[in-house]
């Protein structure tokens, strides 16, 4: 049977814990179908997909520390109620100006600008760092390689963090193109992403997984 791994976004956080366990049993699983591959019994395990595409946050790797703390710092740079980690563990995921609008209850655009470049002050020397990669990640990304999978990292991330987080755990390699956000703002919505690899790597979404 095809294999399809599904991450629900609205899950993340109470699959956290699991994680691990599931993604050993994904390892254990893909190291079955490499064997059948091998021995030309399972060859359409795969036919139909080319590309996979993996979100960052929450998926390969723990950014709970790192994402938390900035926003943290961020939020009393501002002058702004300082909420506990675990109240901001929602944050994981969606665009910043998002969650920073929602926290600050405001749609003010300076004020969203700075509430940005404050939490960037931070991530971007140290919270990028203050991460974990996820039990078994490695080993997944190298099964698929050998599926003969394009693997595409997909995140509203800025890319320039995305590249150092994948280059730091030596992730890097196993991606055939690293995508995200920009600086600016750009291709911070997930479908305008997706959309932005499906055109530029010249991929049928057919034969494309996320």
């Amino acid at each position: 049977d095809e294999l399809n791994i599904v991450l629900d976004q609205n899950l993340k956080n109470t699959l956290g814990a699991l994680k691990p366990k599931i993604m050993k049993q994904i390892v254990n699983d893909l190291d079955v179908i490499v064997k059948d591959v091998k021995d030309k019994t399972h060859e359409h395990a795969f036919k139909n997909i080319r590309a996979i595409f993996f979100d960052l946050d929450g998926t390969l790797t723990d950014p709970k520390p790192g994402i938390t703390k900035s926003i943290q710092y961020a939020l009393d740079k501002l002058g702004a109620p300082v909420p506990a980690i675990e109240e901001l563990l929602w944050c994981i995921g969606p665009p910043l100006r998002e969650s920073f609008a929602k926290i600050l209850d405001t749609a003010d655009d300076d004020l969203l600008n700075n509430a940005i470049a404050l939490y960037r002050e931070r991530f971007s020397k140290v919270g990028k760092f203050e991460n974990t990669v996820y039990d078994g990640i490695p080993e997944l990304l190298t099964r698929l390689r050998s599926l003969g999978c394009s693997v595409y990292l997909a995140t509203s991330k800025p890319r320039i963090y995305a590249q150092d987080i994948l280059a730091y755990f030596h992730l890097s390699a196993h991606f055939i193109n690293i995508f995200g956000s920009e600086l600016d703002g750009s291709l911070c919505d997930k479908q305008e992403l997706i959309a932005h690899i499906l055109t530029t790597q010249t991929l049928d979404h057919r034969h494309c997984m996320m």
